[in-house]
């Protein structure tokens, strides 16, 4: 079935890009994706014989970093953290690193206190968001010592308006 998605893709691909059809149905937004999608997803022969179309096997996708992961959001990608699977965003969450001491006259410790938050695509690691919030995550800059930050997978849904 995969495999008559993918010619039938190509043969609407085709005809909205010959000189009998409309010009303002060349190149729509909507078009531009379902070509992306197309072209990351399916690879096309043509010989002698005929034009063949095939599926990309894992190995010739692109990185999933730079591969679509909803044509509703171009932007959304699809991320791993400790098995759990999602599309969309991840949202990366600071706060003080002081160990919580009692501090207080009640004995409670100091709570710690956000002090940054980052929404990336879902493919960006926790370590890799380290270094760009190291600067103003911790309060005060000098007792900065811890090397983590925590994430959560966040998802957008696509605007109705959108679609």
């Amino acid at each position: 079935m995969a495999l008559v998605y993918g010619r039938d893709g190509f043969a609407l691909l085709e005809a909205v890009r010959s000189p009998a059809a409309p010009v303002w149905l060349r190149d729509p937004p909507a078009l531009r994706v379902l070509r992306t999608v197309w072209m990351q997803n399916y690879h096309r022969t043509v010989t002698e014989a005929g034009t063949e179309v095939k599926r990309r096997e894992s190995e010739d996708l692109l990185p999933g970093r730079l591969r679509l992961a909803s044509p509703y959001d171009t932007d959304a990608r699809y991320g791993l953290k400790q098995g759990s699977w999602w599309t969309g965003y991840k949202v990366h969450v600071s706060d003080t690193c002081d160990d919580p001491v009692p501090d207080r006259s009640d004995g409670e410790p100091v709570p710690r206190i956000i002090t940054n938050i980052a929404t990336t695509d879902a493919t960006v690691t926790d370590a890799e968001m380290t270094e760009p919030n190291r600067s103003t995550r911790c309060w005060p800059p000098v007792t900065c010592c811890r090397p983590s930050t925590s994430s959560t997978p966040a998802t957008r849904r696509p605007n109705s308006s959108s679609q």
